[in-house]
This record gives C-alpha cells, structure tokens and sequence, in this order.
C-alpha cells in the first residue's frame, strides 16, 4: 500500500485551523473606498455630520444618565433628598401660626370695643353677618369678606396696608385680641385680615374667620396664636 505525501487525521481528532492569509494591499484599498465613500457622502448631505454628533452627543449623554441612575449610591442620596423634602413640606405651614386644639381653654367675648369712625363696631363687639355691607374690594378675597362684615373705607387697598390706612383715619389699633376686631397680618406678598370670633380665656389665642384662606370665596374658622396679628378695633 502506498504511502500518502500528506499525513491523515483520524476523524477523532482536531482538526488543525489554517488562518488565511491577509492581503495587505487589499485592506489599504478597502479602507481607502471606505473614506471616499464618507467623505462623498458628507459633501453630498453637509448637515449629516452635525446630525451624527448630535446623536452620539444624546446617545452618550442617555448612557451616562442611565449609568449614574443605577448607581446604588445615586439613589441613595435621591431617597434621603425625597425624605427630607416631604419632611419640610409636612412641617412648612402659612405664616399665620395654628396652635393645637388641645391647649385651647374655653372661649369667652371680650369686652365692648371702642368704636371706629363709622360706628359699625356695635359693644360688646358683634358682627353683621357675611355681606351686609356692599364694598369695592376684589370679590371672593379676604379684603372683600371682611368689608362685608364690618364697615370698612373703601380706599384702603390691599390687606398688606389696611393697618396703617386705619391708624391715619383714626381707628383704634393694639396687639390684645378683642371679639369683633379686625385680626391683621403681614404676611404674604398681599397680607391677609380676618375677623376674630372668640377670644381664649388668657388671652393667647384668638378664633378668626376668614376668606381666601385656603382658596377665594371659601369661608374658614380656625384657633391661632393671638400674637400672630395686630388688632384693628
């Protein structure tokens, strides 16, 4: 039996890998056909190369956020950031302080009030009811409510200078709380006024109803801390 020039390989063995051979000069033109080929194609359609930037620009920048997201430390900080801000808005509350009902001791009138100028202010400190008084104040604000009740200038402005308007035309003002006073603030970018209802028996807390409190036309009654007005009588 002849024997073969070339060794033979039993079926159960690996087969040897040839690598074939890399033409060099044939990689150069390919690469070459491929620059021309962009090139021509950038000439050909001038905004394609700002739109490829922008694209690997947002690509880049959606991998990067996804990566930061992920990271457990990321959302560690955004879990205590989402904490602490439903913490203060918890504990943030408008600017006219509420006390709790539990250190309310039992309401008692106040004595009779010297009266403004108009005399509306009846003793011992009552009230007309809601709208008796037509007035040129903005409807359905805190302003319009209290000129509905008592008999207040027209030419006052908003609630923010009621206070001064008052003591230049003459009106009583102070800082102890009286049934039927108007309970006047600062606060906010207009001020706001009320009308006190009741008075606690040591004098620290004053109960006011007021308009536009938590929204225009809606009427609320709560306890606040008397120091949180001045009174105008």
């Amino acid at each position: 039996m002849p024997t073969s020039p070339h060794p033979t390989y039993s079926a159960y063995l690996v087969q040897p890998t040839i690598s074939p051979r890399v033409n060099f000069a044939d990689a150069v033109h390919t690469s070459t056909q491929a620059l021309r080929f962009t090139s021509r194609l950038f000439r050909t359609n001038p905004r394609l190369i700002n739109r490829t930037i922008l694209a690997l620009a947002l690509w880049t920048g959606l991998c990067s956020s996804v990566t930061y997201l992920q990271n457990p430390k990321t959302l560690s900080a955004q879990s205590l950031f989402t904490e602490s801000s439903a913490a203060s808005a918890t504990t943030t509350h408008n600017p006219l302080k509420t006390p709790g009902p539990a250190t309310l001791t039992k309401a008692v009138p106040a004595s009779a009030l010297t009266d403004g100028p108009t005399g509306q202010l009846l003793p011992p400190g009552t009230m007309a009811p809601q709208g008796t008084y037509a007035n040129n104040y903005t409807r359905g604000q805190c302003t319009w409510y209290v000129a509905g009740r008592r008999q207040v200038p027209s030419g006052w402005g908003n609630a923010a200078s009621w206070f001064s308007h008052a003591k230049t035309a003459g009106w009583s003002t102070g800082t102890t709380p009286a049934v039927a006073a108007i309970a006047w603030t600062p606060a906010g970018y207009y001020g706001h006024v009320a009308l006190v209802e009741q008075v606690s028996a040591d004098g620290s807390q004053v109960q006011v109803s007021e308009m536009n409190f938590s929204r225009p036309y809606v009427t609320d009654t709560r306890w606040v801390l008397a120091s949180s007005f001045k009174y105008i009588y």
